[in-house]
């Protein structure tokens, strides 16, 4: 059994929280999710020099919804070449 509790010196000082935003972001939220990831399987080659990779993703995952029709892969850059089922 624990003896003695221990916290954070700024919590028992009583510091005020710091607000560390950007002076120009924007509020933003998470989307819905319309399916559950249960798997990445990434094969990538890198090129170190050329700053790039480049492979195959396989992504396995259940639709949370019904008829799910599309979804969205949220990445910068990425740029997709080819989708199979």
């Amino acid at each position: 059994m624990m003896s003695n509790l221990y916290f954070c010196k700024y919590f028992s000082e009583g510091v005020d929280e710091q607000n560390f935003l950007l002076a120009d972001a924007r509020p933003h939220w998470t989307p819905s999710r319309d399916m559950i990831l249960s798997h990445i399987y990434l094969d990538l080659e890198v090129d170190v020099e050329g700053k790039k990779l480049e492979g195959t993703g396989h992504i396995n995952f259940s639709s949370v919804k019904k008829n799910l029709e599309s979804i969205f892969l949220d990445a910068r850059e990425l740029r997709i070449e080819r989708v199979t089922t």
